[in-house]
């Protein structure tokens, strides 16, 4: 938390939810939903094209950025100008950084709910490769933590399992790119949150795992708990998989 007041607009594109320095927005405007430019010479496009989006544009307001060349892009709608230095500047991980660095400023903890704060540079760069997971089997005599993805069931060793969080405001989807499905904030950490059965949404629970080397979360429909459901259940091999 900083004692200097840094002022930010915090907007929402296609259920995503951004925040960006208020130095770097030139103009927040209301057009007609048949407008095509702003000014009479900017274009409008959605803002969905520059990072994607996981529900239909609602198109309530446009924000111009001062990039070059300048950005008019509409947006579901602008939550306000606030003063971000109360929120909390989550520690990247490595693998966030492998998948949001260039594009994402960083993630903001703001009122309990996790923001993607964004840099103008990110706003015209184009996004790296995400990680398109091959999940590896094994097998294991320890006891699992067994759960259901995109109706496949998966068991993971329960060592390795950190906590079972309900998808809530410190989750922040992403449009589905490879197995990426958002982020969540856990513990001060900005954890990439991912799907091993290529569900095209981030699900109703969320396991924070460790995976060999790396912290993540994995998306869940249905947790079983330690009790192994009925069928057979895929024990991931963790470390492998990521690696």
């Amino acid at each position: 938390m900083s004692s200097t007041r840094r002022l930010c607009v915090f907007f929402k594109a296609a259920g995503i939810r951004y925040a960006i320095d208020a130095g770097g927005v030139l103009e927040v405007a209301r057009p007609g939903p048949e407008e095509e430019t702003l000014r009479g010479h900017l274009g409008l496009r959605d803002f969905s094209q520059l990072f994607g989006g996981v529900t239909p544009l609602l198109e309530k307001a446009a924000l111009v950025f001062d990039t070059s060349p300048t950005i008019a892009a509409r947006v579901d709608d602008v939550e306000g100008i606030f003063d971000a230095s109360p929120g909390t500047v989550l520690e990247w991980t490595a693998l966030a950084a492998e998948h949001f660095s260039g594009r994402f400023k960083q993630g903001l903890l703001y009122e309990n709910e996790l923001w993607f704060e964004l840099s103008l540079g990110g706003l015209l760069a184009k996004p790296g490769a995400a990680r398109q997971l091959q999940v590896t089997a094994s097998s294991t005599t320890e006891a699992c933590m067994y759960f259901e993805s995109g109706g496949q069931q998966f068991a993971i060793p329960l060592s390795a399992v950190r906590h079972v969080v309900l998808r809530g405001p410190t989750f922040n989807p992403v449009a589905p790119v490879a197995s990426l499905r958002g982020a969540l904030a856990f513990t001060n950490q900005f954890l990439p949150v991912f799907s091993l059965s290529q569900a095209d949404t981030a699900e109703a629970f969320l396991l924070v795992v460790d995976a060999g080397e790396h912290r993540c979360a994995l998306s869940a429909q249905i947790v079983h708990g330690v009790k192994p459901p009925p069928g057979n259940s895929v024990i991931v091999d963790l470390a492998n998989t990521f690696s």
